[in-house]
């Protein structure tokens, strides 16, 4: 089933399985990890029970696109335009997918800052001058990992997983966004792009649980 067709449960529980190690730092999704005592996969240290690894803006903004992609139409007003549906339902969805892709890029690069203990006023700082995905990507990303962002994009990439055409996905995404919310012309946005975004929000978690596996967790001693 594809996360645009789930409707009995929030979409949120279903696409955010994935659980960190409070020691190795490493992100899976062993639902053993709530156990108490437990021992990771990688690093073999005994948890105390589960974290969670996306904190609950994550959860929330699945959620919402969820809402909006299944909610109904209504009358923008019924008392002069009844006849004109009300469709920010599924705009909605893509400005929620934006939001979401942009989310998950600034918890990735705290997370990077903090484990390499960047002082959380330098933190501020440094998000301040990148406001952008695009600049954050290009600019702020490389000279945290020591990587080009493209080269981070195709070390986590495999044959199975482009996650190029991901990011691709969404800087087209967000350009329409752009176009609607500076120009209000709603109808740059595609019939089928709301489904699209929920469709691709397994492939973006993975991407940046990827990302993270690689420049967050730990190296373990051989």
């Amino acid at each position: 089933m594809k996360p645009h067709e789930i409707k009995s449960q929030p979409l949120g529980w279903v696409l955010v399985p994935f659980q960190i190690c409070k020691s190795c730092k490493i992100v899976d999704m062993d639902e053993a990890r709530t156990t108490v005592g437990h021992p990771c996969g990688r690093c073999k240290v005994p948890g105390d029970g589960g974290l969670e690894y996306f904190h609950i803006g994550v959860w929330s903004l699945i959620n919402l696109m969820q809402e909006f992609f299944h909610s109904n139409a209504t009358p923008v007003n019924a008392d002069t335009i009844g006849t004109e549906p009300d469709n920010t339902h599924p705009l909605g969805v893509v400005i929620f997918f934006c939001s979401l892709t942009e989310v998950l890029m600034e918890n990735f690069i705290e997370e990077v800052m903090c484990e390499q203990k960047i002082p959380p006023n330098l933190q501020e700082r440094l998000l301040q001058d990148s406001l952008f995905f695009k600049r954050r990507a290009e600019k702020l990303v490389p000279s945290l990992i020591k990587d080009k962002w493209s080269a981070a994009v195709a070390a986590v990439s495999t044959s199975e997983k482009n996650f190029k055409a991901t990011l691709d996905f969404y800087y087209d995404t967000a350009k329409k966004r752009n176009v609607f919310l500076h120009r209000g012309e709603r109808w740059e946005i595609p019939k089928e792009l709301p489904r699209e975004c929920l469709d691709s929000i397994p492939q973006l978690l993975e991407f940046f649980v990827r990302l993270h596996n690689r420049y967050v967790a730990r190296k373990l001693d051989v």
